[in-house]
């Protein structure tokens, strides 16, 4: 057995990191830097190269042929631990990784960067029957309440220096009926290594934000569920929401679709319409079941790398109720202006609990 494989016989079971923060991780520049120090740092000589078992002597160690190919391997696992924990050191630090990109049933060992997915007709057609099927939220008042967890990317660039962060966000919001609200944010515990939520409530600081009417995108939940039909839904998103100017009619509208859950309670029967929108939308494809980032099962909506979209929006919606639990932004081209080593999350937003209450926290 070469040392190689004793490494990874050694290491098997024990590794944390899952396999998709691997991806590429010998060709960022961490771990080259990483990989490049080991090699040039110089071994003491008056040091042993192993502990020293009582009543044995040492003895001059053979060379081995793949000793450095062990080295390697062993770099390489050090590289990785690094770089995934780097992801979630605090925002102020000069650089910032990214979480891994979720692991889709779909995608397998496929790099994601080239993964397109499959047609999405019939399991869209699925979710819409099951977001049909779901009951209303109780109604005790006219003030929509929804819980969000959240992840942004920035970035930003200045000459030959370049400056990341990341910002976990905790965030509550009420809405009225002529638009007004309250948001109250808070500043969320690093991510757990794998890249999901921590556990338990945001105890950080709440920053209060005072919202003015007319301030919910539009259309909202009210006026779709008057739209006629799926083609009306698909209109009003388009004509009311907007996107990124040169992206296609599927990913403006996976781009949409969010913003109608961010302040709304959704009631299925809109749900349901906009499944069904999407499962005749060409270039909509699914990646297969998830775990979301805050561990429940999912089923993956995305766009086809025929569509060529710069940043890749991918729906996660629950396949028991047809309800939206999140969705992630993926980077999939470098000119898409982040500064980081594609394809990569550059953002996601979890939906953690919606419903009615009579008033707006004062």
């Amino acid at each position: 057995m070469d040392e190689v494989e004793l490494a990874r016989r050694l290491l098997a079971g024990t590794n944390p990191v899952p396999v998709q923060a691997l991806e590429g991780v010998e060709h960022r520049t961490q771990a080259v830097a990483l990989r490049d120090r080991l090699l040039a740092t110089r071994r003491d000589g008056t040091l042993p190269l192993g502990p020293v078992l009582r009543g044995t002597s040492l003895r001059p160690a053979r060379p081995r042929r793949r000793a450095g190919a062990a080295l390697v391997a062993l770099v390489g696992v050090a590289a990785a631990v690094v770089l995934v924990v780097s992801p979630w050191r605090p925002p102020d630090t000069a650089t910032a990784e990214t979480p891994p990109i979720l692991s889709y049933g779909l995608v397998g060992s496929t790099p994601f960067g080239k993964a397109d997915g499959q047609p999405a007709e019939a399991t869209l057609l699925r979710l819409a029957e099951a977001a049909r099927a779901r009951p209303d939220a109780p109604h005790p008042g006219d003030v929509a309440y929804v819980r969000t967890a959240n992840w942004f990317f920035t970035a930003s660039v200045n000459g030959k220096t370049r400056s990341t962060g990341i910002r976990p966000v905790s965030s509550e919001t009420w809405t009225a009926p002529d638009g007004s609200g309250v948001r109250h944010d808070r500043t969320s515990p690093p991510l757990r290594l794998e890249g999901w939520l921590p556990a338990g409530n945001s105890t950080g600081v709440v920053v209060s934000t005072t919202l003015p009417p007319g301030t919910q995108a539009q259309p909202t939940a009210a006026q779709l569920a008057a739209a006629v039909g799926p083609s009306g839904v698909r209109t009003a998103l388009l004509d009311g929401m907007g996107c990124v100017p040169g992206s296609s009619d599927a990913d403006c509208l996976l781009q949409d679709i969010p913003r109608v859950h961010d302040q709304q309670v959704v009631p299925g029967v809109v749900d349901s319409e906009m499944w069904q929108m999407l499962a005749s939308e060409k270039g909509v494809v699914t990646l297969g079941a998830v775990t979301d980032r805050a561990g429940r099962p999912a089923i993956a909506i995305t766009t086809s790398l025929e569509l060529v979209a710069p940043v890749r929006c991918i729906l996660l919606i629950d396949p028991a109720n047809g309800s939206l639990l999140g969705y992630e932004q993926v980077a999939m081209d470098p000119k898409a202006g982040y500064v980081v080593d594609v394809p990569a999350v550059v953002g996601f937003t979890a939906y953690l609990a919606s419903g009615w209450t009579a008033s707006l926290p004062s």
